[in-house]
């Protein structure tokens, strides 16, 4: 990604909810709909943090929306 690039998706967090968590890892991930590793909401904060300049990241349930910049 280019310098001033923008990044911008949505990543399933774990530990939200113990249902949620429990159709990923048992059902979605072995349909391969979803692909661990399957990170926290802080795991995921720190990671892009690390990566990129400037984070905006909103989390609603189990789901992380985010912008970031290179």
């Amino acid at each position: 990604m280019k310098p001033g690039g923008n990044f911008i998706a949505c990543f399933y967090i774990r530990g939200k909810s113990k249902r949620t968590d429990w159709l990923v890892k048992n059902i979605l991930a072995k349909k391969g709909w979803f692909s661990p590793p399957f990170q926290t909401e802080k795991e995921l904060r720190d990671i892009l943090q690390k990566l990129y300049k400037e984070t905006d990241i909103h989390v609603d349930g189990s789901m992380a929306y985010f912008r970031c910049v290179k």
